[in-house]
């Protein structure tokens, strides 16, 4: 025999073994073959076999054990798919490269009492595939790399929804060269505690760690630049600090976090929103420091946390529909004070005090909707400064440069214009560089500031 045909013994529910011939010219068990043969018990896969189809073993429901030989180098999407009763698969010397991606189910999705895999150690593995492990509810990961499962260090993308579900999975620990873990990865994984995110990871997806209910922190490393939608929603989180890497965290990233209590947001300059939903009913968190590169506070973004007290820079121009809606809210600042506030009753806390400067936006917010208004007095007026004119005289010559280094060696004191005029790099501080940089400009090596 050198051929079977698909779905040849498919729902044969009385089949209960198998012995598939040991021929060179029989390679593949076709797509369907054995799929709902509930009574099958075992199947021996001969050294002959390469390929594996689709749904080739899938609802065997009483197959409890297989072994993948290293001939075979393709396994179909949902293999063994719902095999009920499967415990134990060993891949350990299997020529895959991936469990491959199913449209709706993965190789061994819905394998409810699977709790010992081991996966290719080759080298050549790199993909665990979308929902290649889904709602396989009884696996658990093997933090000393025994028994019963490991991500093996070849592996580079951990898939959509490949571990959703998996309500025994305690700990994981990501292999150094996983740049993204795929949407929904580790969705309702409600044990998942302990995880340990590599060293290079770029990506972390939308509701990648959504509703891990045991989850308090994760230390997220700073090659992280983007944290997408729902990512930790709905989990366990107390606390988290976000690297400076990152410069975008979208909507609802935290939402329904009940238990968040600290947040530490990034100082970058490209991260300039609080998107949508992203602390909505993060009852427990108290306080945020918001860096000054946020210029917009987006809708809903923290509507019924557990916020006191907020202060908005300079740089926010726009706080959006219930933004700041939450009854915990006690007192708000802006330092902007033309701050576009959504023109609606719910955008700030009904009971907050709303600090400003005179004739701003808050305070005509505030007047409108009856609030307490307390004023920051009048808008400060910051000096106009030729950056590098340092002496004040309208033009950026090699004097400024000279008072400058006069400056550093404490022999000349500077008004504040001078101060903002010298600090050429922008840095806060002024020092030799400063200098250094005027007399760039001078000699024309730059064209500007």
């Amino acid at each position: 025999m050198k051929v079977l045909d698909e779905n040849v013994f498919g729902a044969c529910t009385s089949l209960t073994t198998v012995t598939l011939p040991e021929n060179d010219n029989f390679t593949t068990i076709p797509n369907k073959a054995f799929s709902g043969c509930s009574s099958l018990k075992s199947i021996s896969i001969p050294d002959n076999i390469t390929t594996i189809g689709h749904s080739a073993f899938s609802s065997c429901n009483s197959l409890t054990s297989v072994v993948i030989p290293e001939s075979v180098t393709s396994i179909g999407s949902e293999a063994f798919s719902y095999c009920g009763l499967l415990n134990t698969v060993d891949l350990s010397k299997a020529g895959i490269t991936e469990l491959p991606s199913g449209i709706s189910f993965g190789v061994f999705h819905g394998c409810e009492n699977l709790t010992t895999v081991t996966l290719p150690t080759s080298g050549k593995f790199t993909t665990i595939g979308d929902h290649a492990f889904e709602d396989c509810t009884a696996l658990q990961y093997s933090k000393d790399r025994s028994t019963p499962f490991y991500i093996p260090d070849s592996v580079t993308n951990i898939c959509d929804s490949a571990f959703n579900g998996c309500d025994s999975l305690s700990s994981i620990v990501i292999p150094d060269g996983v740049k993204k873990i795929g949407m929904k990865a580790f969705y309702g994984c409600n044990s998942l505690a302990d995880v340990k995110l590599n060293n290079g990871l770029r990506t972390i997806d939308e509701s990648a760690f959504d509703s891990c209910k045991a989850l308090k922190s994760i230390d997220i490393p700073d090659t992280v630049t983007t944290i997408n939608k729902n990512a930790f929603s709905n989990s366990g989180l107390e606390t988290v600090i976000i690297p400076d890497s990152v410069d975008t965290i979208n909507a609802g990233v935290f939402n329904y976090c009940t238990h968040l209590q600290t947040v530490q947001l990034p100082e970058n300059e490209d991260f300039t929103s609080i998107f949508k939903n992203t602390f909505y009913n993060c009852s427990e968190l108290k306080s945020i420091d918001i860096p000054d590169t946020v210029t917009h506070i987006d809708d809903f973004a923290f509507y019924n946390s557990g916020i006191t007290e907020i202060v908005l820079s300079e740089s926010v121009v726009a706080v959006s529909s219930y933004s700041l809606s939450t009854s915990s809210l006690e007192k708000v600042t802006f330092l902007n004070p033309d701050c576009v506030i959504y023109d609606e009753n719910a955008t700030i806390g009904f009971y907050a005090v709303i600090y400003g400067y005179e004739n701003s936006t808050a305070q005509a917010y505030a007047e409108k909707y009856n609030r307490t208004f307390v004023s920051l007095g009048e808008v400060p007026v910051i000096p106009e400064v030729n950056i590098g004119d340092a002496n004040g005289d309208g033009e950026v010559t090699i004097t400024d440069a000279t008072l400058v280094q006069r400056n550093i060696a404490r022999l000349v004191e500077f008004t504040e214009e001078q101060k903002i005029a010298a600090d050429t790099n922008k840095d806060g501080e002024i020092s030799v560089i400063d200098a250094t940089i005027i007399q760039r400009f001078v000699a024309k090596l730059i064209e500007e500031f």
